[in-house]
């Protein structure tokens, strides 16, 4: 015998549709009515992106600034951690283009301890950013620090402009940056065109407001579960997460066939493209120098879509529009010959990350394969069979797979466990450090949230990287 419920649903179909209609209507608006009101309590409590620096391109270029460490002070506008820092450089030495920036703690007007430091390769004429994390406080100063390989004094400088911004100079050649900065050889004011981006954080007390969970009756709707249908719903994915916060970092793949049903039908979260233009700058080919122009649709942002829906549309303003990516260069025996890094910038119109990488002059003309890696992405073959013979080469457009967040080139329950630790959208996180929520920001919002955990579900049904 039925029970009485199933056969009421029998007898009257579209009242139990609607029945279920009405049940997820009311944990979508729930759901979007917490996430603004978390949203607004974090803008109250000085929560949110902030930057520290001079984020203009200054009208005058610098000289001299290869092979010599050149830093500003600022002074912090919040409490946070940095997640990158910027630098504008004008024309650069294309036989030495690395280049480092760092972050260090102020005392009495001069630099001491740092905070933390990385190293890239730079693109002319254009911003130059690199992802590192430090803690700042709000009232706090902070040196905000260049150095570039280079020893011609007309290559790799920083614009500026005058003003009172502190300044100053010390002659070290380039190398990795002191633990403590040490004597200062020269003293000035000018404002350079570099800064740090940073996410605040909100006051604790602003999670003692109960109005996240105001709705619990729907769940009582016994029609809930006889639909399977209602999980077109891409905002229901969010809820997973509370249950499962304890990481466990046994590596297990049995997370990606259960994971993936959930997730196939949810669209990425689109964001309205109103970033202004980054442009990309083509470099002049240079006689005897192999370089590789890259186009990378890289999954959640722009165009690229993403696994479960290629054609989507993702995120066209991201926080670090220039990302760094390591080239592999392979040749007919499948044997790797070179290795090198660059960057790529974020283009608005393409919806796509554009950049050119210089391969020195070593590597012989030829047949190979070429493989691109970037931070968070797999590792991926670029499509087809390239002829190299120094000159620029435009590759064909890569498509990079997202939610490799502890950067082992594999999707699997150690990158879950990443997530899910820094996972805080009601609730903080519960185990994450500022690297690792930098590494699980997969949609490069400042937010480890719903975006972020179901761009991982759609991606899971990739491995491991090429």
């Amino acid at each position: 015998m039925k029970p009485q419920f199933l056969e009421q649903l029998t007898k009257r179909p579209s009242i139990s549709v609607m029945l279920i209609a009405v049940l997820f209507l009311s944990l979508f608006l729930t759901l979007k009515v917490s996430q603004q009101q978390q949203e607004d309590r974090s803008k109250a409590a000085g929560g949110g992106p902030f930057t520290i620096g001079t984020t203009t391109i200054g009208d005058i270029l610098d000289t001299g600034d290869g092979n010599g460490i050149t830093c500003n002070k600022y002074t912090a506008s919040s409490t946070g951690t940095i997640s990158s820092v910027s630098v504008y450089v004008g024309s650069i030495d294309p036989t030495s283009k690395n280049y480092s920036l760092a972050v260090y703690a102020d005392s009495g007007n001069n630099p001491t301890s740092r905070l933390n430091a990385a190293n890239g390769v730079l693109t002319a004429n254009s911003w130059n950013s690199l992802l590192l994390s430090a803690p700042v406080t709000q009232g706090s100063n902070y040196w905000l620090c260049y150095n570039s390989s280079t020893t011609n004094t007309a290559y790799n400088n920083i614009r500026y402009t005058g003003g009172s911004t502190e300044a100053l100079y010390k002659n070290v050649p380039y190398s990795s940056w002191a633990s403590t900065f040490g004597t200062v050889d020269a003293r000035w004011t000018s404002s350079y065109s570099i800064y740090a981006s940073a996410n605040g954080v909100p006051v604790p007390t602003a999670t003692s407001v109960p109005t996240s969970t105001p709705i619990p009756t729907p769940t009582t709707a016994p029609t809930a579960t006889s639909v399977p249908t209602a999980t077109s719903v891409p905002t229901s994915t969010a809820v997973p997460p509370t249950p499962t916060r304890t990481p466990t970092p046994v590596p297990s793949a049995t997370v990606v066939p259960t994971a993936v049903a959930t997730a196939t039908t949810a669209p990425t979260a689109t964001s309205v493209p109103t970033a202004t233009s980054i442009p990309t700058m083509t470099p002049t080919s240079i006689p005897g120098v192999t370089q590789l122009g890259l186009t990378l649709m890289m999954h959640g942002f722009g165009n690229a879509g993403d696994s479960a829906n290629p054609t989507g549309a993702g995120s066209f303003n991201p926080a670090h529009p220039t990302r760094p990516v390591t080239i592999e260069v392979f040749n007919q025996a499948n044997q790797l010959v070179l290795t090198k890094q660059g960057n790529v910038i974020f283009s608005s119109p393409s919806g796509s990350f554009k950049g050119t990488v210089d391969l020195g002059t070593t590597l012989a003309s030829g047949i190979y394969t070429v493989k691109v890696k970037s931070s968070q992405f797999l590792k991926a073959l670029v499509p087809g069979i390239q002829t190299l013979s120094g000159a620029s080469t435009n590759l064909p457009s890569t498509v990079l797979i997202a939610g490799d967040i502890n950067n082992d080139n594999v999707i699997n329950i150690l990158d879950y466990s990443v997530l899910i630790g820094c996972f805080s959208d009601f609730l903080p996180a519960v185990s994450c450090t500022p690297d690792q929520k930098l590494a699980a920001d997969l949609t490069d919002d400042g937010n480890v949230n719903q975006f972020d955990y179901n761009l991982f579900l759609r991606e899971l049904t990739n491995v491991g990287g090429q």
